[in-house]
């Protein structure tokens, strides 16, 4: 039986190699790319669950008269976020930044769950339904600022394919289990779900964030060399002098 097994495990083992190998994945890669597909995959089930539950209560609430106030207030909450979070970011660690938004929104979530198993009110579940845009924008940017700081560019372009592959992968299994879900623990209840998903996602980050290049400039240093910088760049300013002379050539 212990032969026997050791066989089967070594096969395992080679399996497994010839498939990461396959992907063309290389063995230094390998547990960096586990731990971001891990939290790709946590990440997708909390948004498709999350995308659900808010879209199941709001239509059944308001119907689809109320949908273009929420794409309104949604533009404004993301360019409000966005403005604090870049704010955020001259101040704090990248590794800081990225823990303390995604379990921010965990809480929101939370937060939203509370209030409609509490009140129900018409506004908790408007801010629910205009909540999930700025909630994916910011979430998944995250995710790809992470990779791009664990993988230089030609990693990037065989690994990225693999990560995105974790939040649709999970977005089709999410989906197809949500009548379930929904059946087994209701549709409020997705949010529960959502945010345990989505605190998961940040726990698996926490790690692997101590290895990532965490350099923080303070912010007025990074005033002074903003556009000096991309003037003094012969590449930036090579860039934006073909962008300014592709318009004349269109016309022309």
């Amino acid at each position: 039986c212990h032969l026997g097994g050791g066989r089967l495990l070594n096969l395992g083992t080679k399996l497994s190699e010839r498939l990461v190998a396959g992907l063309g994945v290389r063995p230094n890669e390998v547990a960096r790319l586990r731990t971001v597909m891990v939290g790709s995959l946590l990440l997708g089930a909390a948004l498709v669950l999350y995308y659900s539950a808010s879209n199941a209560i709001f239509l059944t609430r308001y119907g689809i008269q109320k949908l273009p106030y929420v794409y309104i207030v949604n533009g404004v909450l993301v360019i409000a976020f966005g403005v604090g979070l870049a704010v955020l970011g001259r101040h704090v660690t990248f590794r800081a930044q990225t823990l303390a938004l995604n379990f921010v929104l965990a809480a929101s979530i939370l937060a939203f769950w509370a209030g409609v198993e509490t009140t129900g009110s018409h506004a908790v579940i408007f801010a629910m339904m205009a909540w999930f845009r700025l909630l994916f924008i910011y979430t998944t940017l995250g995710l790809w600022e992470l990779s791009s700081r664990l993988f230089d560019i030609r990693q990037g372009k065989r690994l990225f394919s693999l990560v995105g592959l974790g939040i649709m992968l999970a977005s089709v299994v999410g989906g197809a289990l949500t009548p379930l879900l929904v059946a087994i623990m209701g549709t409020v209840n997705l949010l529960l779900l959502s945010a345990g998903f989505l605190g998961l996602y940040a726990l698996s980050l926490s790690r692997i964030l101590r290895d990532v290049n965490d350099v923080h400039h303070p912010a007025a240093r990074n005033r002074r060399a903003g556009i000096g910088t991309m003037v003094r760049d012969r590449y930036r300013s090579e860039e934006h002098t073909s962008e300014l002379q592709s318009p004349c050539n269109t016309v022309c």
